[in-house]
């Protein structure tokens, strides 16, 4: 099942947006501008654990970035 985060840009000015996903496998990792922000959908090919490190502006992390989550199959 794939999971979801928004970023909201909304007061954050002008600059860039970078979002990773790190982990044991690669991810599919897509994205949909909204008019408040965008939207991200993210499925792990594997279990374990993985970082979102979320950056704006001049590269640096926003805060509590990177996210730890982890991911388990049922």
């Amino acid at each position: 099942e794939r999971n979801r985060f928004f970023v909201n840009t909304v007061q954050a000015g002008s600059g860039a947006l970078s979002v990773t996903v790190d982990g044991p496998s690669k991810v599919q990792l897509n994205c949909t501008e909204r008019s408040d922000g965008y939207d991200f959908t993210y499925l792990p090919l594997s279990p374990g654990e993985y970082l979102i490190s979320i950056k704006y502006g001049d590269s640096q992390h926003i805060i509590g970035s990177p996210y730890k989550v982890s991911f388990f199959k049922l």
